[in-house]
């Protein structure tokens, strides 16, 4: 009862806080961007603005993991909260002032390099905060919880935009930060683990992270697929805003919707992947892979389709399957990854996988950009119809090579 108490208790304070500062900083992330374009109408500054976080995770990345493996994992979050708090707090003293593009990029920087320690900080405590048959229905939870907040964050802060100053999105997310800074604080990030954080562990460098993929076939394959799987994304990202807008000539209020409806997906797939079974097995994460593949497939659809609606249902369809597909992917493979590779290596293994995968979607969303210009639906078809064969061809090759290594074994200095 004790145990089952806890992790009840445990559950609800990391979905709350999560959904707090979700909400909140999905919220000010639409807001500056809204921000940037009004005020400097410049598609290169706004450009600049979202690949800083990706940027700055790939220049810091072989310190994030070391760190995170190297200290306690609830005073780096707590402490990364409270650098962010005082951030919002000094730039919005800034606002107005002719240096403000810059104060904005140093906020904007602070910010994601604070929700990179977080959020692999996070995850790599995950393990020790619940016991280990739960940790599936609290990444589900929480994985809901960010759906909503992604679906609302935007809503509220477009509404809000043109009513309020900048300055009062900044003193939200500062508010909200602290609800969620005290609720942190309240978490025990080591009730189910006798194993504290180790400063004194030997080699704690990135590099032990790589080697442990050497050693460790399952993982290492995982994340390679995963890898892989975010270059043929894209056809869905990018290709069906330019075959909506500019093929099937939707409008911006319609593909909106389609878009919206993209976020129910999400919360599908973490309501789906709640109600599956507790024990995360290799089928358990290919499945939404190969799945994901079909969802390739509907497009093609478009072909036989002369009507408005039949097109917006058709799209609509895509973008919630194909996201329901991602989030299950997800929460299967972070699930996956918690429970199987050793506390004191998840921070760089983790890091490594996140990198990885922000390296390579920038490469799928580049060669479908190419692909998808003045797209015609003969061109469509048969992008979708190779992407889908490709990716399916992929997944079915790892697929195979891991059920075949699921059960090897890490070498013993990494037990």
């Amino acid at each position: 009862m004790e145990l089952s108490t806890n992790h009840l208790t445990q559950t609800i304070k990391a979905v709350s806080s999560d959904f707090i500062g979700s909400i909140s900083s999905t919220m000010l992330s639409f807001i500056l961007g809204l921000y940037i374009l009004n005020h400097y109408s410049s598609g290169i500054i706004f450009s600049v603005s979202q690949i800083l976080g990706p940027f700055i995770g790939f220049l810091l990345w072989p310190l994030i993991g070391t760190i995170i493996d190297r200290f306690n994992h609830k005073k780096i979050i707590l402490l990364s909260q409270l650098i962010s708090i005082f951030g919002i707090i000094i730039f919005a003293q800034q606002i107005g002032k002719q240096n403000n593009l810059v104060s904005l990029f140093s906020l904007i920087i602070l910010i994601q390099t604070s929700l990179y320690f977080i959020n692999i900080s996070y995850a790599s405590s995950v393990s020790s905060m619940v016991e280990k048959r739960y940790i599936g229905r609290l990444n589900s939870l929480e994985n809901i919880a960010k759906s909503l907040s992604n679906i609302l964050g935007p809503i509220l802060g477009g509404v809000l935009f043109s009513k309020v100053s900048i300055t009062y999105f900044l003193w939200i997310e500062c508010f909200s930060e602290i609800i969620s800074l005290l609720i942190t604080m309240s978490i025990n990030f080591n009730i189910f683990s006798n194993k504290s954080i180790n400063s004194s562990r030997p080699d704690t460098s990135i590099f032990s992270g790589f080697r442990y993929l050497k050693s460790n076939r399952t993982i290492r394959l995982l994340i390679f697929e995963n890898t892989l799987s975010n270059v043929f994304t894209p056809v869905i990202s990018i290709g069906i805003p330019i075959v909506a807008i500019q093929l099937l000539n939707i409008n911006s209020s319609s593909f909106g919707s389609i878009e919206g409806i993209s976020g129910l997906g999400l919360i599908l797939g973490g309501i789906l992947s709640f109600l599956s079974k507790k024990k995360i097995s290799i089928r358990h994460i290919q499945f939404p892979l190969l799945f994901q593949s079909l969802t390739f497939l509907i497009p093609t659809t478009l072909f036989f389709s002369n009507s408005h609606w039949i097109n917006f249902l058709i799209l609509s369809m895509t973008y919630s399957l194909f996201a329901a597909s991602i989030n299950y992917f997800n929460i299967q493979f972070n699930t996956y990854q918690q429970t199987h590779v050793k506390t004191h290596l998840q921070g760089r293994v983790f890091t490594i996988s996140l990198v990885l995968s922000q390296l390579f979607s920038p490469i799928g969303k580049i060669i479908f950009g190419i692909l998808f210009t003045h797209p015609t639906m003969s061109k469509t078809v048969a992008i979708y119809i190779s992407t889908f064969s490709l990716q399916l061809l992929v997944v079915s090759i790892f697929t195979i090579f891991l059920l075949k290594f699921h059960t090897t074994l890490a070498p013993k200095e990494y037990k």
